[in-house]
């Protein structure tokens, strides 16, 4: 009999985001076809448990969240490496300059 192929254990990663507008919505959207789809989940934050993750309506409003698939938060700007460390092969390259971009602005 075949071996099964490993079925993943881990959770895929959420991105959170504000539904309360066009623009965020938009927004949303593009990211998830643009990056990939089947990579993460798209949902948003006024339908999902926020407490699981020790989130409150204040960190999401406004505001894109990735939750890892091991659980981990990011919010604001360091959402951005996360999505290209998640996506699509050819955007992967892009992961270093912004993440350094993202550490540069934050000590300002």
């Amino acid at each position: 009999m075949p071996d099964l192929p490993a079925m993943p254990t881990d959770p895929q990663p959420v991105l959170l985001y504000d539904d309360t507008t066009a623009l965020g919505r938009a927004r949303a959207r593009v990211l998830w076809h643009v990056v990939s789809r089947d990579r993460f989940e798209l949902r948003p934050w006024r339908r999902v448990a926020l407490e699981r993750w020790g989130l409150a309506p204040e960190d999401c409003r406004g505001h894109l969240v990735w939750v890892g698939g091991d659980g981990t938060v990011t919010r604001g700007r360091g959402v951005w490496p996360e999505l290209l460390r998640h996506g699509h092969r050819f955007l992967r390259p892009g992961v270093r300059p912004v993440e350094g971009l993202v550490r540069a602005r934050a000590r300002r």
